[in-house]
């Protein structure tokens, strides 16, 4: 009978992420989709990805290995980061090497898309962290950014030689000394993300997490009124926000004297308007819990919700008739 971590250890299904070349300074991102099949060791699917303002579709094979949880890919194209025009833009034929990484929390691909020996020299490896997700989204829906490694390029090997025996061999010339004077060392710059960066990775995070659904709600009105505050003692937490899988509300702390307010449209096209919450952390004292009320011209609701990195809390509000 296999164990649960067993069960897990296939690259089977949707994985999202954020592909960073590794350029120093360089913040040029693709946003990235990769949909597997595995028979055995041997894997097919897709390797799908915006870049600016081109989206790119490639068939991809592949190995895996089980035992030492590696995920290889054949060469397929991808767009050279310093294109400005993906229309006009040329390709870098690229394998891919992922370690795959189980936690009780989610399931990752951590690794790179590497350049083959023709443009080793002018297309950089970009590295990627995909996150496998659980229930189905579209890569439309993804906004994310990880964090990549700083690449750490080999030393150059030292090739010692010995002199022809034929050569006279002239005494070295002592050079003056010369006084040596220590100086600190300089660190790399830090390079910070950006906004648009860590809402693509809050957005992966959302799509990667279990909607719990608390309660349906019925207003009479074409918008209503979001107030949330801390439930309880006042412990850092902070959240994001989603309406219809949308980001209205993005990584603000939770307080118990100041709301956070936001003025949603409700849409009667669809049977249910979807708000969610997504927990960025868990404060001080997990998990994330929030009060959040809703009001129209009639109702006023009071819902308690929780959430944590694995789930997230839901509500659906219906718009029905006023009577």
């Amino acid at each position: 009978m296999c164990t649960k971590l067993e069960a897990q250890n296939t690259v089977k299904g949707k994985w999202y992420g954020v592909g960073n070349v590794e350029v120093a300074n360089v913040t040029s991102s693709y946003l990235c989709e990769l949909i597997l099949e595995q028979k055995g060791t041997t894997v097919t699917g897709e390797f799908n990805y915006y870049f600016r303002n081109g989206y790119f579709n490639n068939k991809v094979k592949g190995k895996y290995n089980p035992a030492t949880r590696t995920l290889t890919l054949q060469f397929f194209p991808v767009i050279y980061h310093k294109s400005v025009n993906t229309a006009m833009g040329v390709d870098c034929m690229m394998e891919g090497s992922f370690n795959m990484r189980i936690s009780k929390v989610d399931q990752q691909l951590v690794g790179r898309l590497t350049a083959d020996e023709t443009h080793a020299y002018t297309c950089p490896s970009i590295v990627i962290r995909f996150k496998k997700q659980l229930k189905e989204t579209t890569l439309e829906a993804v906004k994310a950014s990880v964090d990549a490694d700083t690449a750490v390029a080999p030393a150059t090997p030292i090739i010692a030689t010995k002199l022809p025996k034929d050569i006279p061999v002239v005494a070295a010339v002592k050079k003056p000394e010369v006084a040596v004077v220590p100086t600190k060392p300089v660190a790399p710059p830090t390079v910070v993300p950006n906004e648009a960066q860590l809402k693509q990775k809050s957005a992966v995070e959302f799509v990667t997490r279990t909607k719990v659904f608390i309660k349906a709600l019925e207003v009479v009105d074409d918008s209503v009124t979001v107030e949330l505050y801390d439930n309880g003692e006042y412990d850092k937490d902070s959240i994001s926000l989603f309406y219809n899988n949308k980001m209205v509300v993005f990584k603000q702390e939770l307080n118990t004297k100041t709301p956070i307010v936001v003025k949603l449209p409700v849409s009667n096209v669809v049977s249910m308007n979807e708000l969610s919450m997504l927990a960025e952390n868990l404060g001080l004292i997990p998990p994330n819990a929030a009060v959040m009320i809703i009001r129209d011209s009639r109702n006023r609701y009071e819902v308690n919700l929780t959430a944590n990195l694995e789930k997230n809390a839901t509500i659906l509000l219906r718009k029905v008739p006023k009577k």
